[in-house]
């Protein structure tokens, strides 16, 4: 009965922490509202760790550090992103919107979209925007990498090579709006 309390709390609070409602999310809401970190590079490691929600049940999340280049300045950058779902007590606990096991294993080359985590404190210090929507795979191809897109209402709909995703993403956030020209 503990186990699956604790369940049914994982998975509303994925719910809410990634967002409150289901939304689609396009490339330029994504980059000016939700994620003010994007790296493309490798998963370089998988952790799990279990904080407590506000409740003081336990949580799983899983946390991917990935190594690689800040996709709006092409900067060098390392984040951990982390999303809902991983082990508790060596129960694996999943979410319904947790990214696969296949985009998530360490050597894959990925691009995450991440936020300050919205919670009250009690999570890990960042997330991939939108759970399973705030990772995207990539590939090599012919004319370069490739970014694999997840279909309509994603912020990547379609396979776009990388350099025009580096281009579009680098544009919207040099255009976003600045906190002070925001509506309220």
């Amino acid at each position: 009965m503990k186990r699956s309390r604790a369940t049914a709390t994982l998975l509303l609070f994925g719910g809410a922490a990634a967002f409150a409602d289901v939304m689609a999310l396009d490339l330029k809401t994504m980059v000016q509202k939700y994620a003010d970190v994007a790296v493309v590079g490798t998963i370089e490691a998988v952790t799990y760790s279990v904080f407590p929600l506000d409740d003081g049940s336990p949580a799983g999340y899983t946390n991917l550090r990935v190594k690689g280049e800040n996709l709006y300045t092409g900067q060098p950058e390392t984040v951990t992103a982390s999303f809902v779902g991983g082990y508790i007590d060596g129960q694996r606990i999943f979410s319904s919107e947790e990214p696969s096991a296949a985009e998530t294993r360490v050597g894959r080359r990925v691009v995450v979209f991440t936020s300050p985590w919205p919670s009250k404190g009690n999570a890990p210090p960042r997330c991939l925007v939108a759970q399973h929507a705030g990772i995207f795979t990539v590939q090599p191809g012919p004319q370069g990498e490739v970014v694999l897109g997840k279909g309509e209402g994603f912020a990547v709909d379609r396979n776009v090579l990388l350099a025009t995703l580096r281009a579009q993403a680098a544009e919207f956030w040099r255009t976003r709006p600045k906190a002070s020209e925001k509506p309220n």
